[in-house]
């Protein structure tokens, strides 16, 4: 035990193997620092390729975005339109019902020959758009989907509409459940009785609202 303990008490005195430690602790130090600057360098790289990617990323969303707005715009602009035109149309059309249907029937005609037959209006094919019936078509034999009339200017609608609330309002006062009737904007009212005496006020729109009249 002596012995090992002066032994290595005279290496620890020698220059030389102390040069030899000091290295190879060196060299083992650096090694092992090298690996870490290694793997610092690969997590940097990978933060780099991260950095870009949420760039990118980012850069994408902002495009999507303003692609998702500007569609937004577009849509509402559409729409906008669509309401314009619907709008439009809608001022030069008329709805028309209690006319009867007939097999093969020409809408056209059919409006046409109410319209001069009923209301002394004379129309022509100038003044008609387009007119057809609306709902699912049926085979009962006392069919009477409503038409609906668009005609080319809104001055032939205005007068088919006044001939019409005329009509309408000399059906009203005539009808027997009746006491009074008037218009207000163009709209006729009837002052209808029930049947306990009672008097009450009826929006009229078209003749099947006169049929309803029997309480």
């Amino acid at each position: 035990m002596y012995v090992a303990s002066m032994v290595i008490a005279d290496l620890f005195n020698c220059e030389e193997f102390k040069s030899l430690i000091e290295q190879k602790v060196a060299k083992a130090l650096e090694s092992k620092l090298a690996g870490i600057i290694e793997q610092i360098e690969k997590q940097e790289s990978r933060l780099f390729e991260l950095e870009r990617e949420v760039e990118q990323r980012y850069t994408d969303s902002c495009g999507m975005y303003k692609q998702l707005e500007l569609m937004k715009k577009l849509h509402n602009a559409n729409a906008e339109k669509m309401n314009d035109l619907e709008q439009y149309q809608r001022r030069n059309t008329v709805r028309i019902t209690g006319i009867l249907e007939t097999k093969g029937e020409n809408t056209n005609k059919v409006f046409q020959t109410m319209a001069l037959n009923e209301l002394g209006v004379k129309i022509g094919d100038h003044d008609i758009d387009r007119a057809h019936r609306i709902g699912p078509p049926t085979t009962h034999p006392d069919a009477k989907r409503a038409i609906i009339v668009t005609f080319t200017s809104h001055t032939m609608k205005r007068e088919v509409l006044t001939k019409t609330n005329l009509m309408l309002l000399k059906k009203t006062r005539e009808h027997p459940k009746v006491r009074n009737g008037w218009t207000i904007d163009g709209k006729v009212i009837a002052l209808a009785i029930k049947e306990d005496g009672q008097e009450v006020k009826v929006n009229i729109k078209n003749v099947d609202d006169l049929a309803k009249l029997y309480w």
